[in-house]
């Protein structure tokens, strides 16, 4: 089949691959005789590269301790330039619209995109919307069950107060009624 076919197309590739390793592997190949120069070397070797990284990490340490001191002096401008731009009317619009697109970008590229952004943008007003508009009905629902209580209790005191009347009513015509029999 088909198997057969390229193993047999690339046999002899292989076979000479394998041969010119077997070459550089022999004990008299020049690339044998390099790395046996390096192994018999192979503690200077190593002095010579912690010299090396030494001095590199000595220069490089300072220049990060410069680096790292430049970005936080320019860290406290940025600061120092949104406290400045927030005190200005405009400046807080400002800054806010920069805050706005910076956290959008954020989102845009965590969820794939722009449109998918847009996506969870619409979903979370709308869902936004839909609780502030059951907070409302909540709310008048609460008002009127407020009404409602209070209309209940004003007609429990005009049935308090009719009860009285009528009971005194009827007391004073029972004592009248009695004194005319």
């Amino acid at each position: 089949g088909v198997r057969n076919r390229i193993a047999v197309a690339f046999a002899p590739t292989l076979e000479a691959v394998a041969k010119a390793f077997v070459a550089l592997a022999s004990s008299t190949s020049p690339l044998s005789r390099a790395f046996e120069a390096v192994l018999a070397n192979l503690d200077r070797l190593a002095i010579y590269a912690g010299t090396f990284a030494t001095f590199l990490a000595g220069r490089w340490v300072a220049a990060m301790a410069v680096a790292a001191l430049s970005v936080r002096s320019f860290a406290l401008t940025l600061v120092a330039l949104k406290v400045a731009l927030i005190r200005t009317g405009i400046g807080a619009l400002i800054v806010g619209a920069g805050e706005l697109v910076y956290w959008f970008t954020r989102l845009s590229a965590h969820v794939g995109g722009f449109g998918a952004a847009l996506a969870l943008l619409r979903d979370a007003a709308v869902d936004i919307w839909s609780r502030i508009a059951m907070s409302a009905r909540a709310s008048w629902a609460s008002i009127e069950a407020s009404w409602a209580k209070m209309q209940a209790g004003i007609y429990d005191v005009l049935q308090g107060a009719s009860d009285a009347v009528i009971g005194w009513v009827d007391h004073t015509i029972g004592a009248f009624q009695g004194s005319v029999d």
